[in-house]
């Protein structure tokens, strides 16, 4: 009994997580908490993409909400995250969010140790773009800084953040809130390998107290293409050449 117990201990070491907010709230499967006075589920949409629930920063004052989901991961082993967002304006330093894709701690708002995907730049408004973060209690310390994606205006984002099982990193971005991804960095750290928390962080003034959306969030083992290609059409082009 012990060894099948050895055996089969990986395929639950692993959760997964997944929420469309399609059953319209976020009070159950799975359950979301924190500031959730601050959040509701809302149909957004626009020419590039479709109407579907989401969940909406619903803030009333110039504050900083947070929202998470319990989401235990005894190793970060071949984990994937990946979200779609819309922040609905540039960022800046008052006006920028986080994906915390691995927290120790419920609260999103103080000292933890984890990684979050950073939407905006907290110190120069310049450098706005979407970055990999590690937190160790209250330093921050950027990983991958994005190199092609600036987040200097409004626009759907699907991200799809990895982690091999040598603490490798990669962080990806569609800027059209599809799945053709482009690689904005990678980095190795090993600094913390568990979580219990994923959750979203928003820093916002007045004016922009609803304008950041969440939707498609996954957490878990890592995603792989298994449908092989085809071939759809050949052209000659000349001796030695094939389109």
């Amino acid at each position: 009994k012990i060894l099948w117990l050895f055996i089969f201990f990986p395929l639950f070491s692993l959760a997964q997580i997944s929420d469309d907010f399609a059953d319209g709230n976020f009070s159950s499967n799975p359950v979301w908490t924190g500031d959730t006075a601050d959040f509701k589920i809302s149909i957004y949409s626009s020419s590039s993409w479709s109407q579907q629930p989401r969940l909406q920063l619903d803030g009333t004052i110039v504050d900083i909400s947070h929202a998470r989901i319990a989401a235990p991961l005894a190793s970060l082993n071949n984990v994937e995250w990946n979200f779609w967002t819309r922040p609905a304006f540039g960022t800046s330093s008052s006006n920028n969010a986080r994906v915390y894709l691995v927290s120790d701690s419920d609260n999103l708002e103080g000292s933890l140790n984890g990684y979050f995907v950073m939407f905006g730049d907290d110190s120069n408004d310049a450098l706005d773009s979407i970055s990999l973060c590690k937190q160790s209690g209250t330093t921050i310390t950027k990983l991958i800084h994005g190199h092609y994606t600036k987040t200097g205006a409004s626009r759907n984002y699907r991200v799809k953040v990895t982690r091999d099982n040598a603490g490798l990193w990669e962080l990806a971005v569609d800027t059209a809130g599809m799945t053709n991804y482009l690689v904005e960095g990678t980095a190795t750290d090993v600094s913390f390998n568990t979580s219990a928390f994923f959750g979203v962080f928003c820093r916002y003034t007045l004016t922009n107290k609803t304008g950041f959306y969440f939707d498609d969030i996954y957490v878990g083992p890592l995603v792989v293409d298994t449908v092989a290609p085809t071939l759809v059409s050949l052209n000659c082009l000349s001796a030695n050449e094939l389109d």
